[in-house]
C-alpha cells in the first residue's frame, strides 16, 4: 500500500495460544518514504485467557406468514459459565426482492445457566415473504480483548398457496375400465408445489404437479359427486371451493363397454380363478351375454364358473368347452337374467381353471367372441395371458 510523507503505519497482531488464551498487540511505525517500512520485532502483550463465545443455531429455517414460530439456540462464554457477558446482535441481510428489515425477528429468551438456551421468536407477515440471511452475533466483553462470533441462518418466508378455481366436465372413458369420467381442471395456485384431489371427502389422488385429473374409478351413470382440490407447499395448504359433478342417467350409452382379462400367473398343479372384468353397465339394459374364450389345454384345464360375488351372481350361466383349431380349446359361456345388470366397473364372472402346465409354460387368453344382448351395447375386448410360475 502507499502512504504520504510523515504518515505512520499500524500493525495489529493476535496470537491464539494452545492453552486457549489470545494475545493482542498493536505497534505503530513511521512510514519510510520511498521505501519499505520494516516493523521489526513486535512485542506481544500479556496473556489474556479470553476465549471466543460459543453459539449453536440452525443453518436454515422455512417460515409461514402470519404464523409465530419460536426457535431455540445455545450461547455461552467458556470462561464464565455463571455470568454470561454476551451481547446478541440480530441483523437481517435481505436477498434481492426481500424485505430489508428484520422486524419479524426478536430475542424472546436470553441464554442463561444451566443450559444456556435462548429462544428467537419469528413472526413474519405476508409483507415479509422472501429470502433472508439472518446474522446472529455474540460478543464477549470480558477482559481487555473483546471477542465475537457470528452465524448466518438462511431464512425463507414462504406463503401458503394462493386461491384458485376448480371446474369439471363429464365424459366417457375410451380405455378400460369403460364408463363415465369426470374431468377436473383448475387454475394454478401461486406458490403451490403440488395438488391433492378429494371426492366426497375422501382423498383419491395426491402429489399432482399439473392442474388436472380424470376420475373414472367407481363412477356410475346418474351419480352425483362432490370434488375439492387442495394446493400444498411447505408453508401450508389452500383448498379450492368444492364443486359438484352430476353424471346423466344415459351417460356413455353409445360408448362401447370394455371387457378385459388380466395378466395372470399361477403355480403348477394349483387351482385358481380368472376374473372377467367389465365396464360400467348402469343404464345399458344388459340382460344377457355370451362369449368364446380360447386357451391352451396343455397349460390350463377348465373346471367351472364362479358367479358368486360378481355381476353374474343372479344369472343363469351355461358353460361348455369344445376343441378349437391348432390344438387350442374354446370355452363357450352363455348367461341370461330377467332384470338388467347394473353397477360400476367390476367383475362380470370368474372362471375356475386347474394349472396343468409346467413352470414357464404360458397361454394367451383370447376372446374369439364376446356379445352383450344382441350386440347392444357394443364392447371393446382386451385379451389376457396366463403364465405358470
Amino acid at each position: 500500500m502507499s502512504v504520504k510523507q510523515d504518515e505512520s503505519l499500524s500493525a495489529e497482531v493476535s496470537y491464539q495460544r494452545p492453552s486457549g488464551g489470545v494475545i493482542y498487540t498493536l505497534k505503530t511505525q513511521k512510514a519510510n518514504a520511498g521505501g519499505v517500512t520494516n516493523f521489526g520485532n513486535v512485542p506481544v502483550n500479556a496473556i489474556n485467557p479470553n476465549q471466543p463465545p460459543h453459539l449453536e443455531a440452525p443453518d436454515q429455517l422455512t417460515l409461514a406468514p402470519d404464523q409465530v414460530r419460536d426457535v431455540a439456540f445455545v450461547a455461552f462464554d467458556p470462561e464464565d459459565r455463571d455470568q454470561i457477558t454476551i451481547q446478541l446482535e440480530l441483523v437481517a441481510q435481505s436477498l434481492p426482492n426481500a424485505n430489508p428489515n428484520a422486524r419479524f425477528v426478536a430475542v424472546l429468551t436470553r441464554p442463561a445457566p444451566p443450559n444456556f438456551q435462548g429462544v428467537l421468536r419469528f413472526s413474519p407477515t405476508v409483507a415479509d415473504i422472501g429470502e433472508y440471511a439472518l446474522k446472529i452475533t455474540l460478543q464477549d466483553n470480558a477482559g481487555e480483548n473483546k471477542l465475537s462470533i457470528s452465524k448466518a441462518i438462511a431464512v425463507s418466508v414462504s406463503g401458503r398457496p394462493g386461491t384458485f378455481a376448480l371446474s369439471s366436465s363429464v365424459g366417457c372413458g375410451s380405455e378400460a375400465p369403460s364408463g363415465p369420467v369426470v374431468h377436473l381442471t383448475w387454475t394454478r395456485a401461486d406458490r403451490a408445489d403440488s395438488y391433492d384431489v378429494s371426492r366426497d371427502g375422501l382423498l383419491i389422488k395426491q402429489g399432482l404437479t399439473i392442474p388436472g385429473y380424470d376420475d373414472k374409478d367407481g363412477l356410475t351413470a346418474g351419480g352425483s359427486y362432490n370434488y375439492q382440490v387442495t394446493a400444498r407447499n411447505p408453508a401450508g395448504a389452500q383448498p379450492s371451493p368444492p364443486i359438484n359433478a352430476g353424471i346423466p342417467d344415459n351417460a356413455c350409452a353409445s360408448f362401447p363397454v370394455t371387457v378385459t382379462i388380466d395378466q395372470i400367473t399361477g403355480a403348477p398343479g394349483a387351482s385358481g380363478l380368472i376374473p372377467v372384468r367389465i365396464g360400467d353397465l348402469t343404464g345399458r339394459g344388459v340382460i344377457a351375454f355370451e362369449f368364446e374364450l380360447v386357451f391352451d389345454p396343455a397349460v390350463l384345464q377348465f373346471q367351472g364358473l364362479e358367479p358368486q360375488g360378481t355381476l353374474s351372481g343372479s344369472m343363469t350361466a351355461l358353460p361348455n368347452t369344445v376343441d378349437g383349431s391348432g390344438g387350442m380349446r374354446v370355452l363357450r359361456v352363455g348367461a341370461f337374467t330377467t332384470g338388467p345388470l347394473s353397477g360400476p366397473n367390476r367383475v362380470l364372472l370368474k372362471l375356475r381353471f386347474n394349472v396343468v402346465g409346467q413352470r414357464g409354460a404360458s397361454t394367451a387368453l383370447i376372446w374369439q367372441r364376446f356379445m352383450l344382448n344382441e350386440s347392444s351395447p357394443p364392447v371393446t375386448i382386451t385379451n389376457g395371458r396366463f403364465t405358470v410360475n
